[in-house]
């Protein structure tokens, strides 16, 4: 799509290289200047998967299992007001993922399963929530009144970029726009690295009439992307080579 003009993005050339060793998974990305009044996180850049997720305890929930790797925010400046255009709340993160022991999420199908499961059973559970407190007020909710997940492996679209595949979706809830953007590819056998995109701003008197908000932070979202590579342990690319 066409982007605003006057709307000022990171230069990913001048922001900071940060390489991150995942137990031979290689990371390396381009992260744009925190700006935000939380303190940004940015983990040790190499970390022992087997270790870190030995750490939680047996009895931890499955989909508590993950690892913060970045967490920061950064703003697109506007170059005709002094306010800025939008701002994202963004992290990185690896969760683990319990397979059967003949399974991968290096397979396309075992990934895309696991994933709707994952969301069916988080956000699932507040839909849940949501149809109770209709119920006791003795009504129905509608579309609008409920959680927006993928539910089905169609809802997490495709995007190739630098070698690696990612899945992309939308989240969050219809009453409180616009919803983050989660972004996920396998990095091994067991681990999903998750990228989340929690954007704001970018109000129509900001970026101008005529361009769709949603489109435009999705652009934003894979110009990031585009900095963003993954070099797979030689052991990972030999079993992704049996899935293709």
């Amino acid at each position: 799509m066409v982007k605003p003009s006057h709307i000022i993005t990171p230069n990913y050339k001048e922001a900071d290289l940060i390489c991150l060793d995942l137990s031979g998974t290689q990371l390396v990305f381009r992260l744009p200047m925190h700006e935000g009044s939380f303190e940004a996180l940015i983990s040790e850049s190499q970390i022992d998967l087997h270790e870190m997720f030995g750490k939680f305890p047996e009895d931890a929930h499955k989909y508590s299992k993950f690892i913060t790797l970045v967490q920061q925010l950064w703003t697109y400046k506007s170059a005709i007001t002094p306010f800025d255009a939008g701002r994202v709340i963004f992290s990185a993160k690896i969760s683990e993922v319990s397979v059967s022991p003949d399974s991968s999420l290096l397979c396309l199908t075992t990934f895309l399963n696991s994933t709707i499961d994952a969301f069916s059973d988080i956000f699932g559970e507040y839909d849940r929530e949501v149809e109770d407190e209709f119920k006791m007020l003795g009504s129905t909710p509608s579309q609008d009144d409920m959680w927006v997940y993928p539910k089905k492996a169609d809802d997490l679209k495709a995007y190739q970029n630098n070698l690696t595949t990612w899945r992309i979706c939308r989240t969050g809830h219809p009453g409180a726009p616009p919803l983050a953007f989660w972004v996920g590819t396998p990095i091994d056998p067991t681990h999903i690295l998750v990228l989340n995109f929690s954007f704001s701003g970018f109000q129509e008197k900001d970026i101008g009439p005529g361009i769709c908000r949603d489109e435009l932070m999705e652009a934003y979202v894979k110009d990031f992307l585009e900095h963003f590579h993954i070099q797979y342990s030689p052991e990972t690319l030999a079993e992704m080579e049996q899935y293709k």
